[in-house]
């Protein structure tokens, strides 16, 4: 068997496609394995290139095979789109992206480490939550509005004005949404 210069990863959930090809560009495997087997493969090639398209589970992946001693490259994925051939499969899938790994001008994306996966995590969070604030108070905003109570647009200036709506004289359903709300 030739050896091999370059493994190319189609990463899923469970099932994982494989090609293996040596300096020449003439593959030399073409395999489906599980997630162990993968590690295994892993773990137990002698160093080469690894690539594999960035997406949810590539940087973990990615983190493995650097610490097995491989050179490892994450191609986005639209670049690796153009390069598929024939029917969308799990094969062709991994052929593409070993093919747009090949080319000079692509930029691969950093392995991210843990750390940077987590402060993303975060901050990823934190615009979530930020989004459905802003829903919930706009929608306040607009219920008080058709009770004719006008509040200020800004999220601090909206919670100071609160304590003079619950002083006022209003129904019931319109202090249980502003007390639910905020």
């Amino acid at each position: 068997m030739n050896q091999v210069s370059t493994l190319s990863i189609d990463l899923a959930k469970n099932v994982f496609q494989l090609l293996a090809v040596d300096k020449h560009g003439k593959p030399c495997f073409s395999r489906r394995v599980n997630r162990q087997k993968l590690k295994e493969t892993i773990q137990n090639m002698p160093p080469c290139e690894v690539v594999m398209e960035a997406c949810g589970c590539a940087h973990y992946w990615g983190r493995m095979c650097i610490k097995a001693g491989h050179k490892t490259h994450l191609v986005p994925a639209q670049h690796v789109t153009p390069f598929v051939r024939g029917n969308k499969n799990d094969k062709n899938d991994c052929l593409a992206i070993y093919e747009a790994s090949q080319r000079p001008y692509i930029r691969f994306v950093p392995v991210k480490s843990e750390s940077q996966q987590a402060v993303l995590l975060l901050h990823r969070m934190r615009e979530r939550l930020v989004k459905a604030r802003t829903a919930c108070l706009n929608q306040t905003r607009s219920f008080l509005l058709e009770f004719g109570i006008e509040t200020p647009k800004s999220y601090r200036a909206f919670y100071n004005h609160i304590q003079t709506l619950l002083d006022q004289q209003l129904q019931p359903v319109i202090l249980l949404l502003i007390h639910e709300t905020c």
